[in-house]
């Protein structure tokens, strides 16, 4: 499946803010490199389409990951207990730095997986437990 995707990482020369049309593979291989910056954002959806997209916001080896189904829903994947419920990091989304709790935060790892497999095809809400916003 062809993709189409955008990522932001200030400062490390990786930025692709325009979208970049790719296979899976390409895709993948390019949110490696991201994921081993330890601090960005990417989105990603099937070509010719807007919805859904995915998105991914990374910070160290954690992340927290989007779902928009249309212009009127928005998900978060819910987290892995990773981080306390009750404490909150930051993450880039797109320009801004915004927080989020524990709830919300996965591994980077998992993360990158469940942005692969939907890049590769997969139903994105089959891919986690996800909450409406």
């Amino acid at each position: 499946m062809d993709v189409e995707w955008t990522v932001a990482i200030p400062g490390s020369g990786l930025a692709v803010p325009s979208p970049t049309r790719s296979d899976a593979g390409a895709y993948r291989n390019r949110l490696t490199q991201w994921v081993q910056q330890r601090w960005g954002y990417s989105e990603v959806w099937e070509a010719g389409m807007v919805y859904p997209t995915i998105t991914l916001s990374i910070s160290d080896d954690l992340a927290v990951v989007h779902r928009f189904v249309d212009t009127e829903a928005c998900f978060l994947l819910d987290g892995e207990n990773v981080v306390p419920a009750d404490k909150s990091r930051d993450f880039p989304i797109q320009d801004a730095v915004v927080s989020f709790t524990g709830d919300f935060i996965s591994t980077s790892a998992r993360a990158a997986a469940i942005m692969d497999a939907f890049a590769r095809g997969s139903d994105a809400g089959e891919l986690g437990s996800w909450s409406r916003l």
